[in-house]
């Protein structure tokens, strides 16, 4: 990760490794971040970043570097569950316990996503909070840049993430369509596999 013009510590690169996994899943978070895809997925993920001494998942390991300016932090995580210093960013991460969208109208999204942006960047004594959370919702999605939006879930047995902003097919529906419309309309491996399905 660079460190020339970086956002001050609002990028975490996250890799997580394990036995069950075929390649490394990587996932580029931002302060604010949203996890799209299949729940199941999802809860693996969530589960992974929560539970710190890897109790839940023994056979993953979890390693990761958050750029900001200056410095670069390391956070490694053993097989056994013995860890390292932790980053700062973990101790600031806060999670969605259930859908945000869940129970809300389409024509409240907006509105939910510029509360969570004002929460993060602006909130009084919430210095450098980071906020994962999960959806089902394309019209929240429609509420987020490609590269605060990360989706997990399986191609074949295979489990995947992907950061939306690296996904190079999006770019041949051009501005005619929203996030939320390519997802639902395409589809999470569609997604997943950058368009090859």
């Amino acid at each position: 990760m660079t460190t020339a013009n970086a956002l001050k510590s609002d990028i975490a690169t996250c890799t997580i490794t394990g036995d069950t996994l075929a390649e490394p899943l990587v996932i580029r978070m931002h302060r604010l971040h949203i996890l799209i895809g299949q729940i199941s997925a999802i809860r693996t993920i969530m589960a992974i970043f929560r539970d710190q001494r890897n109790v839940m998942l023994p056979r993953y390991s979890f390693s990761s570097s958050v750029a900001s300016g200056v410095t670069q932090l390391q956070y490694d995580l053993a097989v056994d569950g013995t860890s390292s210093k932790r980053p700062e960013f973990l101790n600031s991460l806060r999670f969605a316990t259930s859908d945000i969208a869940e129970d809300s109208h389409f024509s409240e999204m907006s509105e939910i996503v510029n509360d969570l942006r004002m929460m993060v960047y602006e909130g009084q004594n919430l210095r450098n909070l980071w906020y994962l959370a999960y959806t089902m919702s394309p019209y929240l999605v429609d509420h987020f840049s490609p590269h605060e939006v990360t989706i997990v879930g399986k191609v074949g047995t295979e489990l995947r993430a992907r950061n939306l902003a690296d996904v190079t097919a999006l770019g041949k529906f051009g501005s005619a369509f929203t996030l939320g419309e390519i997802w639902s309309s395409m589809g999470d491996e569609w997604l997943l596999t950058d368009g090859a399905t």
